[in-house]
């Protein structure tokens, strides 16, 4: 596919799984709070600063960014997917969030002016730019002097069984026949830490660190597990729905079988590891 194609492809992606997003917007907020916060407070926000929030999905970080900002601070949340821009929109005006702004935006295209923001951040975005260098250049020419970029990726698989063990699953049923290109697009594409190091080295910011953060998802039932990662984690659902229906339920019950090994207290605590990345320009 061209960079172009690829673009549609993930507007159509992200867009599709919007409804689904908006639906486990509150359960998603309450288990990455750590993410997002670490995220808002990397980047020093205080009251009166302006963000700009890439890939912002269903309004995270972009809504935890708005508290940090006030009085007198905005957040202009952007994506890809109109439906997504949709939804943040609609939480603005139900939660009564009168200083986040949406727009549909392409990350490598940022329709803003030079040296706007004082930080922009982005949670869960950078893996799915066909032209990751281009998507950092644009994200340093919106940052003011001494603006700070904020990012985080999912660290490797073996870290987030909360879908990597989809994943491997998915690679028992269904392996590909070529081996994967480390490039590709997918959730799992910057979870190299020396990779993503380079890369941000090589993006020509002022200096950067990266920071490791936990946290976990919390699930009532291996139902519960499997109805969260097919709605919110498109490429996973894409993969699934690929396969025929033998297929899809053999996935399905390999998945649960190893619900067991993270029971806890009555409920499934499944890991999670982002890389957070702070850069300043």
């Amino acid at each position: 596919m061209t960079a172009e194609e690829l673009k549609e492809q993930q507007r159509n992606l992200w867009g599709a799984a919007a409804p689904a997003w908006e639906r486990w917007d509150t359960f998603q907020e309450v288990h990455a709070r750590p993410v997002n916060e670490w995220l808002c407070r990397s980047t020093s926000l205080t009251a009166g600063k302006t963000v700009l929030d890439l890939a912002c999905g269903s309004g995270e970080p972009s809504f935890t960014a708005a508290q940090f900002v006030r009085p007198g601070g905005k957040v202009i949340a952007t994506d890809i997917a109109p439906e997504m821009v949709e939804a943040v929109r609609r939480r603005a005006a139900a939660d009564g969030v009168d200083n986040v702004e949406a727009r549909v935006m392409d990350i490598e295209h940022i329709d803003l002016p030079d040296a706007t923001f004082d930080a922009v951040t982005c949670r869960w975005g950078y893996m799915f730019c066909p032209d990751l260098r281009r998507a950092l250049d644009e994200s340093q020419r919106v940052l003011r002097v001494g603006g700070r970029l904020s990012l985080a990726v999912w660290s490797l698989p073996a870290e987030n069984p909360w879908l990597g063990t989809f994943v491997n699953v998915l690679n028992q049923v269904a392996p590909s026949p070529t081996p994967p290109d480390p490039n590709a697009l997918g959730p799992f594409r910057l979870a190299d830490r020396a990779r993503l190091d380079d890369l941000l080295r090589r993006a020509g910011f002022a200096d950067h660190s990266i920071d490791t953060v936990n946290f976990s998802f919390d699930f009532d039932s291996p139902e519960q597990w499997w109805e969260f990662v097919f709605d919110i984690a498109a490429p996973i659902r894409t993969r699934i729905l690929s396969l025929d229906e033998s297929g899809q339920e053999r996935v399905k019950q390999l998945v649960l079988a190893q619900a067991d090994v993270f029971e806890s207290q009555g409920k499934l605590r499944l890991p999670a590891q982002n890389l957070c990345a702070v850069a300043s320009k």
